[in-house]
């Protein structure tokens, strides 16, 4: 967005004033003339949003009265225009400050993002071996209870507990 020097003095008092104020008033408050407010409020600022005017009747006559949007006040606290009060974003040391501060935040959630994405692989292979590890579970489970049963009813007469004891000896 380029804004001339007059319009951010027409910005600038408006959003000092915190209230709408004629041609006049604002006439008194930069030292623009009234046709080159005019042109300024007409030909720039009302069409990017910035400021609004309407014309309001004032001991007989039409007086126009200019206001500062909301977008046009948002767009001046974030310092988005121009250079509005005299001082440039860069040598304001409040603005500095938090340009620090979104910048390290920003460093911070990439951090956070990468950890995230690195934690989210190792859950994912986790994952994949407790899979594997279920299903080798599974199929050696309905084995064991297999033998279980082919114990149970054979001949040689051995209760399971029995069996788990002597194979528990030979392994030691």
């Amino acid at each position: 967005m380029n804004i001339t020097k007059r319009e951010e003095d027409i910005l600038e008092s408006l959003y000092k004033e915190d209230g709408p104020l004629s041609t006049t008033e604002l006439k008194s408050s930069t030292g623009i003339g009234t046709k080159a407010i005019g042109y300024s409020v007409r030909e720039k600022l009302e069409p990017e949003g910035l400021v609004s005017y309407e014309y309001e009747e004032s001991n007989g006559t039409e007086v126009r009265v200019h206001e500062l949007t909301e977008e046009g006040e948002s767009k001046i606290q974030r310092g988005l225009i121009g250079d509005v009060f005299g001082k440039s974003s860069e040598s304001d040391p409040e603005k500095v400050a938090l340009k620090a501060q979104v910048d390290e935040m920003e460093d911070r959630l990439e951090k956070v993002e990468n950890k995230t994405q690195a934690n989210k692989q190792i859950l994912d292979g986790l994952q994949t071996r407790l899979d594997k590890a279920v299903e080798y579970i599974e199929k050696h489970d309905t084995r064991l209870n297999g033998l279980r049963w082919a114990l149970e009813d054979s001949s040689l007469m051995l209760s399971i507990e029995e069996y788990v004891e002597k194979v528990r000896e030979n392994s030691e």
